[in-house]
């Protein structure tokens, strides 16, 4: 059998989903963020609550990561990714709107909401 591929990620974290309880790992969360190239991610599994203090990571830190792929017959999506949690660390926190989130120049504003509710009388 052939080795996984491996690569690494640096990637601003978007998503941390609620954890699930695994019976091998024993808490569990899913998390999502997107590359500096602009390519949605998933790690997965990830656990989080059992993660040395220096690398957990919050939503919107800049985290990087060795990962390898996910088995074909376990997870095929081709954004997800089976991190290697002894690699992980956090590359910024907090700071990510600033560096990769923010609306450059090359994007126009958004338009805003009208006040009230919304609801049209």
């Amino acid at each position: 059998m052939p080795a996984p591929a491996t690569t690494t990620l640096r990637l601003l974290v978007t998503v941390k989903a609620y954890p699930s309880v695994s019976t091998k790992y024993n808490e569990l969360v899913c998390c999502a963020g997107i590359t500096e190239d602009r390519q949605w991610v998933r790690l997965y599994p990830v656990p989080y609550r059992d993660l040395p203090n220096h690398t957990q990571f919050q939503k919107y830190d800049i985290v990087e990561v060795t990962c390898e792929r996910r088995e074909a017959h376990k997870d095929n999506r081709p954004e997800s990714w089976r991190p290697r949690l002894d690699t992980m660390r956090v590359i910024s926190q907090g700071e990510a709107f600033r560096v990769v989130g923010s609306r450059g120049a090359d994007h126009p504003p958004r338009a805003r909401r009208p006040a009230g509710d919304g609801i049209a009388k």
